[in-house]
């Protein structure tokens, strides 16, 4: 499949930890109390910012809205997609020159059918009551969420929605039943797709620090002609987010901070 992407902004494999949810289950572990000055200690370290991102990885199984076509993704979808947002780990890092690191990836697979979403087949506000769940037990700085559909695209040949929910990165991103997110050859680069929705929430932070941050679809302006081509990605990504464009209009290097703190 030859993967032309376009995108609009929007509302256990490779080391993953894959959940099966129905309505909703949530498996954690509780940690042991601590004494008062380990208390005091974690609390002080707990303020600190980091650049270690913690990623909620949320593959919705089933769509069975009504007037849509009902799609069921399979174990071997999920397990490919699981893969794949797993690359993230390398390519993140390696793309940003250690400015961002991605320090765990949670993976939930929900069963529970989707019985409504937007009329471009992306999600709605009615998955928005399991975000606000998931996003009170733990501290998670992206979401990202793989969506059932017919066509590998939301409307308008859109495969992808970058944008934020709450205090978080919020990434839509559509999977047929049998399809791949391939880009084939020597420099495969299958994840460029989680990478671009990604860097659409941290272009948002950029923006409101630093206004004169340029769009991330300003590729071909700074001679990137085939930054859509595949693994051409990487090389207007790495520009981008190490802030290496002339002006210095790329990304402020403070939108890759979280404040474990605030749960941000």
């Amino acid at each position: 499949m030859k993967n032309t992407w376009k995108e609009r902004a929007g509302p256990a494999v490779g080391g993953i930890t894959a959940l099966l949810l129905g309505v909703m289950a949530v498996y954690c572990s509780a940690a042991q109390p601590a004494r008062a000055g380990e208390r005091a200690k974690n609390e002080k370290a707990s303020s600190a910012e980091t650049n270690r991102w913690n990623v909620l990885l949320l593959i919705f199984k089933r769509l069975q809205a009504p007037g849509r076509p009902h799609v069921t993704l399979h174990d071997r979808d999920i397990k490919h997609a699981i893969s794949v947002v797993d690359r993230i780990k390398r390519s993140i890092p390696a793309i940003s020159n250690q400015l961002m690191l991605i320090n765990n990836i949670e993976a939930h697979v929900i069963d529970k059918p989707l019985t409504s979403v937007n009329a471009d087949g992306s999600l709605n506000s009615s998955v928005y009551g399991l975000y606000d769940e998931l996003l009170r037990k733990g501290r998670y700085d992206q979401i990202i969420a793989i969506v059932p559909s017919a066509s590998f695209r939301f409307a308008d040949n859109v495969l992808g929605l970058g944008s934020s929910y709450r205090h978080a990165g919020y990434a839509q991103v559509a999977l047929q039943p049998g399809g791949r997110y391939e880009h084939r050859g020597r420099k495969a680069f299958p994840e460029s797709i989680f990478v671009h929705e990604i860097l659409h929430y941290l272009e948002m932070r950029s923006k409101a620090i630093k206004p004169n941050t340029v769009d991330l679809h300003d590729a071909p302006r700074f001679g990137y002609p085939g930054w859509n081509e595949g693994y051409l990605w990487r090389d207007w990504f790495a520009a981008y987010m190490q802030n290496k464009l002339e002006g210095g209009v790329g990304l402020d290097p403070r939108v890759y901070k979280v404040n474990r703190a605030q749960g941000k």
